[in-house]
């Protein structure tokens, strides 16, 4: 070989070289690319699974809220229905009958209404009746786990009270009769029925606009 030829031997080495080098970039580029795309895709695996699995779980919280919800509602229904019942077959009509006797009473009590006196003495018993009837029959619509005791007190005081007045003879109480803590009407029963039954009004409306019924 002469000295001629090395130059081309120089050129070729450098090519050589040079492809080499290109072809190794290439590779490692492509290696590059390559773990990338892996990395993007095991990372979006990752993020696809982790939205599934809050997506299960944010499918369970909704589905459990939902009937949290409607538990609470059926709840809220019960006892508006419960209370509506209360209201309009126990105190409501107890409260009617009361009102209207404590007015009634007090006028012929006061000896206002003497030329009526039977008939009014008729009407006072007869509402008595209703009420005792009321808490026989509805019992189970008291307010609580007992029956106060004022209802016991009320039942033997008007039942003394009708038993004396029904007497066309004499419609009147003794005295002796009169003065007895039995035979008196307990104002604690008024007191309990007028309280209970506008509590019982004020808690409907509440329970009306929460769940917006009219």
């Amino acid at each position: 070989m002469e000295w001629t030829d090395y130059p081309v031997i120089v050129v070729l080495q450098a090519v050589v070289t040079v492809i080499i080098w290109f072809c190794a970039s290439y590779v490692k580029e492509k290696g590059k690319n390559l773990a990338t795309r892996e990395d993007i895709e095991e990372m979006t695996r990752r993020v696809e699974a982790v939205k599934s699995e809050h997506a299960k779980e944010l499918a369970e919280i909704r589905s459990d809220l939902t009937k949290a919800l409607k538990s609470q509602e059926m709840v809220g229904y019960s006892e508006l229905e419960y209370r509506k019942q209360q209201l309009e077959e126990f105190y409501g009509p107890i409260y009617a009958y009361l009102k209207s006797n404590e007015t009634i009473f007090h006028l012929w009590n006061g000896q206002k209404l003497t030329e009526i006196n039977l008939d009014v003495i008729r009407v006072l018993q007869s509402q008595n009746e209703a009420i005792a009837s009321i808490l026989i029959n509805k019992a189970h619509l008291v307010d609580g786990d007992s029956f106060p005791e004022h209802f016991r007190r009320f039942a033997t005081s008007t039942t003394i009270w009708n038993s004396y007045c029904s007497r066309p003879e004499d419609p009147n109480i003794p005295q002796h009769v009169a003065v007895l803590p039995e035979a008196r009407f307990p104002s604690e029963f008024q007191d309990y029925i007028y309280s209970k039954t506008e509590d019982l009004k004020k808690r409907l409306n509440e329970l009306h606009e929460k769940y917006q019924i009219s």
